[in-house]
């Protein structure tokens, strides 16, 4: 605990009122055994959703049960978080197991894609007898499980290099109609993280109402060139539109016309804007994991190596094994394919002083957020 202390300390000064708070924060190394089994939280995310429906009937929740995902994710986790500390514990060096590396993101894409079609099959009855504000909480709900399970499951499985973890991620990111992601985070934003070449990573003084609009299109756009170019490069026929991420976007076509078909122009639109929140998310995620990071570009041009000072980390137990340490970001664009449960801290990488849930939504306040994090920024190398 003390050298992460003394890193804040170099950073805001020893009379911050801050430096204080964290110091409060408890920062233990957890027993492996624990944690290896907390991973199960990623799996029961999306459960909070038909949770809720069932507490519907409780007194008080006639329409506000639609909202307690979203109490949970982001009044809930952020208060435990700061009760139950950081974790100091790096695992040792051990090859990737079925169990959790395997089983706990296999599962977790699963539990997802059952919970979304059964909570677009309920959104005629939550309308009907709850109305418009029901219907608003649980789209916000969707959307939130969508970003915090379906993209964080689908990044994990990204990186695998067995075709049927990377389709599974691929049906999951179809559903949030984000598939181009598959492509452009592996072969764009890894090769250009901080840098000014990759959308996702936001300069210092930056905020999300412009960086998260432009990192989705851009994004969006750099995933379907990526694709063609694979496809052009491999010989294939029509290859404008005969590429894996047109694939993909076909499967989220299919998904929204099947839901059409079941439960109508609502279901659509629920379906639609989830996708659309949960892409938001991960881009105001990729904010706060990479803000005001850069990388020095050599007297050739070229950029040195992505490393572990050019990623925040963060190391709250309770967020990091619900988000299967993505969190541990650092060693994550080092290591990029490193099972999570192998992700290790860095002493060398800045750290957030606080856990994502609080971040996400401290950073849709830009004044808090550079007050909280603008100091802790590391001085940025030119770029040439």
């Amino acid at each position: 605990m003390r050298w992460e202390l003394e890193r804040l300390k170099r950073a805001l000064g020893d009379s911050t009122p801050n430096v204080k708070l964290f110091a409060m924060i408890r920062t233990r190394a957890f027993a492996p055994s624990i944690t290896r089994h907390s991973y199960w939280l990623a799996v029961a995310l999306p459960l909070l959703l038909p949770v809720s429906w069932l507490l519907r009937t409780m007194p008080g929740l006639s329409w506000a049960f639609a909202w307690l995902p979203l109490l949970f994710l982001y009044g809930v986790i952020p208060l435990m978080d700061l009760l139950i500390g950081r974790d100091l514990h790096n695992p040792t060096r051990q090859e990737a197991r079925f169990y959790p590396d395997t089983l706990i993101p296999v599962l977790a894409g699963l539990s997802y894609l059952v919970v979304v079609p059964w909570s677009l099959s309920v959104s005629g009855a939550i309308l009907s007898e709850y109305g418009w504000l029901a219907i608003v909480g649980w789209t916000l709900s969707l959307g939130d499980i969508g970003s915090a399970v379906g993209i964080n499951v689908a990044h994990e499985l990204t990186h695998r290099r067995k075709s049927w973890e990377r389709s599974l991620g691929g049906i999951l990111l179809a559903s949030v109609w984000y598939p181009g992601f598959i492509v452009e985070h592996p072969k764009w934003h890894h090769v250009h993280v901080s840098t000014s070449n990759d959308p996702s990573s936001a300069e210092k003084g930056s905020n999300v109402y412009t960086h998260v609009p432009r990192a989705y299109v851009l994004n969006i756009v750099k995933g379907w060139q990526l694709s063609v170019a694979s496809a052009r490069n491999a010989g294939r026929p029509a290859s404008l539109v005969v590429h894996e991420v047109a694939g993909w976007y076909l499967l989220s076509m299919t998904m929204t016309a099947v839901f059409g078909l079941l439960w109508g122009p609502l279901a659509v639109g629920i379906f639609l804007a989830h996708g659309l929140l949960a892409a938001i998310l991960l881009e105001m995620i990729n904010f706060v994991e990479h803000y005001g990071l850069r990388r020095e570009k050599r007297a050739d041009g070229r950029y040195v190596p992505p490393g572990v000072t050019h990623s925040w980390d963060c190391d709250y137990w309770l967020s990091n094994a619900m988000l299967l340490q993505l969190p541990r970001h650092a060693d994550h664009h080092t290591h990029p394919q490193r099972a999570f449960s192998q992700l290790k801290k860095h002493g060398e990488a800045p750290l957030l002083p606080l856990g994502y849930p609080l971040l996400v939504l401290i950073a849709t306040i830009p004044p808090l957020w550079r007050s909280i994090v603008d100091p802790l920024v590391p001085e940025s190398p030119q770029e040439g």
